[in-house]
């Protein structure tokens, strides 16, 4: 993909999102807004890299979180319980992470957004048992509905990370949204079936205009 993107920029040939923003969604530690929003909260995140030994601060509460910064679909995501647990895995890790606190979700969504425009919402409701609300992971998709400065900033968020086809997804703690990670042109038949939406046809409009 990145091959392709970095001869269609040579070649000028148009095409959706970025090649900063299709090299930077593989790596979660590029793909962090550059802006403070308002609407939708960070998670307090640490960044650590391979063997890369640190104490959580002490307002964090275990347990803790674990995903691998290169991961997809949820994948390689691992709770810690107690810190002896944690400084065990970390010293073995060889592979760069994030850590965060676990956060206690209420609702997961994703807000799909193409261009300017976020075309709906759906809630995600995971696979008993699973720690993932992902489709691939079996999670049932339903059409939900945000605050319109939630949906207002999710395309904020897209935009200021250039990409033009994606998927914020968000958890709600209480009555704050938690931006969870931003899927750059995310499978979409399920939202589609979930929310009646033609994806497909706002994107293909989309990428028209931008010949």
């Amino acid at each position: 993909m990145i091959a392709l993107a970095e001869v269609a920029a040579e070649w000028k040939v148009p095409f959706t999102d970025s090649l900063r923003s299709i090299r930077d969604n593989l790596d979660k530690r590029l793909s962090v807004p550059p802006f403070t929003a308002t609407a939708i909260l960070p998670i307090p995140t640490l960044f650590l890299d391979p063997a890369e030994i640190v104490r959580p601060p002490k307002e964090w509460i275990f347990p803790l979180l674990v995903k691998p910064a290169l991961g997809r679909h949820g994948k390689g995501i691992r709770i810690f319980q107690t810190e002896k647990t944690l400084q065990s895995f970390l010293r073995a890790n060889r592979s760069p992470v994030l850590l965060q606190p676990l956060l206690t979700i209420d609702k997961e969504f994703r807000v799909f957004c193409v261009g300017d425009h976020a075309l709906g919402t759906i809630r995600k409701i995971p696979k008993k048992g699973s720690l993932v609300a992902n489709y691939a992971a079996g999670a049932k998709f339903v059409k939900a509905v945000l605050p319109a400065r939630v949906a207002k900033e999710a395309v904020k968020i897209c935009a200021s990370l250039e990409i033009d086809i994606g998927g914020v997804d968000l958890a709600r703690v209480g009555r704050r949204y938690y931006l969870l990670e931003v899927n750059r042109c995310p499978e979409f038949s399920a939202f589609t079936k979930a929310t009646g939406n033609d994806v497909a046809s706002a994107i293909v409009r989309f990428a028209l205009k931008k010949k």
